[in-house]
């Protein structure tokens, strides 16, 4: 056996190990909200409001893109902690993903040597 295929069998376990545990939170069935929440300073439309030459009333408003369309909403007052939950479960989600990405692309790369290694190049 190749003496560099041990630690590349502990590294791969590893990243399996890794790999197991990013799937359990992708898994998790909480519903989530795509998109980013801002607070905004806005302006209500009354005209003989302060707020009619400077925008100062602020508002949560959800950003979202739906079939290649942007989307702002203004959020409720009494929704924005529900919101805000599902928004930062969404911002896990996909943090979540690009570690998926890394461990499957990291175990690619090890796998892709092993086999050049491996390789007998006929002459």
């Amino acid at each position: 056996m190749n003496k560099r295929i041990p630690p590349i069998l502990s590294t791969l376990r590893r990243l399996q190990k890794q790999q197991a545990r990013l799937l359990k939170r992708v898994l998790v069935t909480d519903p989530l909200l795509c998109g980013s929440l801002s607070l905004v300073m806005r302006t209500c439309g009354k005209p003989n409001c302060h707020c009619a030459t400077t925008p100062s009333h602020e508002a949560w408003v959800l950003a979202t893109s739906r079939q290649g369309r942007s989307r702002c909403q203004v959020v409720r007052q009494n929704d924005v902690d529900e919101v805000q939950q599902r928004v930062a479960i969404y911002k896990d989600y996909r943090q979540t993903l690009r570690a998926l990405e890394a461990v499957a692309t990291e175990q690619k790369r090890l796998l892709r040597g092993l086999m050049e290694e491996r390789n007998l190049h006929y002459e």
